[in-house]
Formats: C-alpha cells, structure tokens, sequence
C-alpha cells in the first residue's frame, strides 16, 4: 500500500507541478526574477516574490522549479514556495518533484531532493510523513539526513514510527545522529 500511495503522489505531483512541462513550455524569467532566484547571501521575502512575480506567484515558482533548466534557480524556487501559506497543489507538487528526483543522483538533483523534502517538512503537514519517510531508504545520506530532519519538523507519532522503522538499519553514523535527534525533538515536543 505505501508502494501506491508513493506512486500516487509521483502522478499527482507530476500533473500539478509539471504543468508548463507538459505544454512543452520553460518559463521565460525576467532579469529581476532571474536575480530574486540567484542571490546567494539571502533568501526572498514573500513580499519580494509578489511584487516581482505577476499574476499567481505561486503557480510562477511551481513553474520555475519544476522545469527551468538551471538547477540553482530551481532549488531556491523549491525554497521560496515554503514562503507562501500551506496550500495542497505545492504540497503535490514537492511530493512529486521530490520523488522523482530522487531517482536520479547525478550531482545538483541531490540538492533539489533536499530543498523539496525540507520544505514540504516545513508546512508541517503529517499527511505528507508517507513521501517523506521513502527518502529514509536513499542511497544519499545526506537525502537521508534531510529526511530526517524534514520528519522532525512535521512530526508526530508516524514520522516516529517511520524514524524508528530506519534507525536499526542505518550504518551511517550522521545519519543515525539525524534520526536520532529527530525522534527526541518530536518526543520533547508532545
């Protein structure tokens, strides 16, 4: 059953989040976009990204990190989109990209796996614990590591359950660390 729901999450993320994918469309970004999405010393603001962005920013960020060609611009979308209030199409949307991203380990997509898992933890959403807990099986460890920490900060006794599910099995002493400190935050937290 959890195979299903993986898969079902890839297809839905995918039909959301791949939209100007299927039209064969890659958003043109303005200079000023381009420049909101390539800093490196800080983060934009939601504010910045409303007034930058016309029309729904959102679906504009859904866009840009599910189909631009540089990887950089894409994770730092991945990012911004954890800015904007909870809604089911970006949850959707991270679920998918981060699942089928994972399945490729060729170098800058490990980031954008990363960025989708950690910001899909930050909405806090426990429905989302299935897609996330997957990544707990990666070959990366720091996907693994980013699982974790993604885990810890939805919470709850599933995200327990599935920390504890890998903890035995994992050999990797950081990773280990990761699921351990995240099964005594969320057991602090209750």
């Amino acid at each position: 059953m959890k195979v299903s729901i993986a898969h079902a999450a890839v297809v839905l993320g995918l039909s959301v989040g791949l939209s100007a994918s299927s039209r064969g469309d890659v958003p043109e970004l303005s200079l000023e976009v381009e420049h909101l999405l390539t800093s490196m010393d800080s983060m934009p603001t939601l504010a910045q990204l409303e007034q930058t962005l016309t029309g729904d920013a959102e679906q504009q960020l859904l866009d840009i990190a599910t189909t631009y060609h540089q990887w950089d611009v894409r994770v730092r979308a991945v990012r911004a989109l954890g800015l904007f209030p909870p809604s089911q199409r970006v949850r959707d949307a991270l679920k998918g990209l981060m699942l089928q991203t994972s399945a490729v380990h060729d170098g800058p997509m490990v980031f954008l796996v990363i960025a989708a898992a950690e910001t899909l933890g930050a909405l806090r959403n426990e429905g989302d614990v299935g897609p996330v807990a997957t990544l707990l099986n990666d070959p990366s460890r720091d996907v693994r590591i980013s699982a974790a920490r993604a885990l810890r900060s939805i919470g709850g006794a599933s995200s327990v359950d599935a920390l504890r599910a890998r903890q035995n099995a994992e050999n990797v002493p950081s990773v280990r660390l990761a699921i351990s400190e995240a099964i005594q935050a969320i057991g602090e937290s209750r």
